[in-house]
């Protein structure tokens, strides 16, 4: 289980991009791939929400529309996130794996070790904000999500290089029940970004290389994980391609959850 894939998409619309995530999960629930380390970005800002949610009370979908923000219901759990300037990360491996952990808090506590070390490797001290976030200075730069599915596990995740906040909390809605539970005076503020910490340069194409390059350093030296290049195959290709047509491009999935995932 020390052998992984390492694959580096370029930019690509919301709903490729979940596409392709599921289709990497059927590949290792199905014994055809071995566990995936994945790297991509967003063609136009996109809003992710949770399989649970409704898209109604977590974003302004008028305002979504206006700006020509897609709303895309995820595979996984969580809640909504805005998706534009930003390094996105998934992980798919089986539920027998040591990152599958005892439970939910066990994995993120596990799997999220290499990328608070690659973090570290610039500087930063970021530190695992139970269940599922990495804080830095105590604000949010990462949030993260998983769903287990056929005796596989796929998480995917965030690193916040910029942010829109007026844009990003125009198509948000923050829920008052959270805002009183987290204590917040201001949501937009418990966000942050790596420009906030390393300036300018993370907005630089070559940066995106320099993380990809710590973070597969650190599944090296914090886990024994030697991720290998490599890309979707044609058959995992195909499999997204009908997966995104059939599900996470579809209104009835992304408004009400009406549809089947394979």
């Amino acid at each position: 289980m020390n052998k992984w894939r390492l694959i580096t998409d370029p930019p690509s619309r919301g709903s490729w991009n979940m596409a392709a995530d599921y289709a990497l999960l059927m590949s290792v629930t199905e014994g055809m791939s071995p566990p995936v380390l994945r790297f991509y970005s967003w063609s136009k800002p996109a809003i992710t929400i949770g399989y649970f949610q409704n898209p109604e009370t977590e974003t302004d979908l008028t305002a979504c529309e206006t700006l020509g923000i897609d709303v895309i219901r995820r595979a996984t759990g969580g809640g909504a996130v805005y998706h534009e300037h930003e390094i996105t990360y998934s992980m798919v491996f089986p539920a027998g794996h040591p990152f599958a952990g005892s439970d939910i808090l066990d994995s993120y506590t596990r799997n999220l070790v290499p990328f608070i070390s690659a973090l570290a490797s610039f500087g930063l001290d970021a530190k695992h904000a139970p269940v599922n976030d990495l804080h830095i200075g105590g604000r949010k730069v990462s949030g993260n999500a998983q769903t287990r599915r056929k005796g596989a596990v796929l998480q995917h995740g965030t690193i916040l290089l910029d942010i829109d906040r007026d844009k990003a909390f125009r198509c948000l809605t923050v829920p008052a029940d959270k805002v009183e539970r987290k204590g917040l005076s201001d949501p937009r503020q418990r966000v942050t970004c790596l420009r906030e910490h390393l300036g300018e340069r993370v907005l630089d194409f070559s940066f995106e290389g320099e993380f990809i390059q710590a973070v597969t350093g650190s599944f090296r030296d914090c886990a024994g994980i030697h991720p290998a290049p490599s890309r979707l195959s044609d058959r995992e290709c195909a499999s997204a391609k009908k997966i995104e047509a059939a599900v996470f491009a579809a209104e009835e999935w992304n408004l009400h959850r009406h549809g089947e995932l394979p």
